[in-house]
């Protein structure tokens, strides 16, 4: 009895909960796809989301464009007219414009490469019009 005490005690104490970062998908906006361009100075970024409502209907993705003066200001526009937080986990698809320079596309990548839960399997395609 006197050995089941504190390995008891060492299991309570070793399998305390921790903090996660866990949140229910329709609190995120999955984004399935990103586009983005050059326009004289600017940067225009455009993200397909995902619809996450619970109903059965039939729900539409829908395409959010918004410009910035480098990429990450443009991500930034997006993010705040989203009342969801961005999930890129399910990103399949990068699209690059072909007026990006090579800052440009070292910033996109700097942010794909940067933690923000985009997949291995992320195709980068390279076309004259994101």
């Amino acid at each position: 009895m006197k050995k089941i005490i504190p390995l008891f005690l060492c299991l309570v104490v070793l399998c305390s909960c921790s903090k996660t970062d866990y949140s229910e998908i329709e609190s995120r906006a999955i984004v399935s796809a990103i586009g983005i361009d050059k326009e004289k100075e600017n940067i225009t970024v455009s993200m397909e989301l995902v619809n996450t409502k619970d109903t059965e209907e039939t729900a539409e993705n829908q395409i959010i464009t918004k410009e910035g003066k480098d990429f990450l200001d443009a991500v930034s526009n997006i993010s705040s007219s989203v009342s969801k937080n961005l999930f890129y986990s399910q990103c399949a698809t990068v699209v690059l414009g072909e007026n990006l320079t090579k800052a440009d596309v070292q910033s996109v990548f700097k942010f794909i490469f940067s933690g923000n839960e985009f997949t291995l399997l992320l195709k980068v395609i390279a076309t004259k019009n994101a």
